[in-house]
């Protein structure tokens, strides 16, 4: 049991520092604009930790990714119209000590 439950620890701590790794990249960012669909961005990154959907507007959704490093919370949502992501948005804020 206590296999197992160091296994997920390191797995989630490896997955974190890749994706925070990701999230402070303007370029990788800028180069998912108009080209990236919704499996580029799942294949590269992984599932995400949100997934909103807007009953308004079909054909538009949110995946939302979160990480912590050094201190700091990182969240990017990533806006897919029409199956292409259109919009990143990054946000980082500090953890309080």
């Amino acid at each position: 049991m206590f296999g197992v439950a160091r296994a997920r620890r390191r797995a989630r701590a490896s997955a974190g520092r890749l994706r925070a790794e990701w999230l402070t990249g303007d370029d990788q960012a800028a180069a998912l604009l108009g080209a990236a669909t919704y499996e580029d961005v799942v294949a590269r990154w992984g599932p995400p930790d949100e997934d909103r959907e807007r009953l308004s507007t079909p054909g538009r959704r949110t995946l939302v990714y979160r990480a912590q490093n050094n201190g700091q919370a990182h969240e990017v949502e990533i806006e897919i119209t029409n199956g292409r992501v259109t919009e990143i948005e990054r946000r980082v804020h500090r953890l309080a000590p």
